[in-house]
């Protein structure tokens, strides 16, 4: 069900999901492309992690969604709520 999808996932993208990466864009290892190889670029998760973060990014932080807005609204309350869930 909805609390355990890793089943769903393994049925839709093989054992391995949880753990390798697979890049490829609509430039780049086309799906709909005569040439798209699902292997041509594919990586085990933390080494993509590790070349991402040496390139700069970083992933958004919920803290960025509880700034309040031009009104003075934002959406602390609604960011509190959805932490207490975990």
């Amino acid at each position: 069900g909805p609390g355990a999808p890793e089943a769903f996932l393994a049925r839709l993208y093989g054992a391995e999901w949880g753990s390798t990466v697979r890049v490829w864009s609509h430039d780049f290892n086309d799906l709909h492309g005569l040439a798209h190889d699902p292997e041509r670029v594919t990586l085990a998760l933390a080494d993509y992690e590790a070349l991402v973060s040496r390139w700069g990014y970083a992933a958004p932080s919920a803290l960025c969604w509880a700034e309040p807005d031009a009104a003075g609204g934002g959406s602390a309350p609604a960011l509190a709520r959805l932490e207490a869930l975990f």
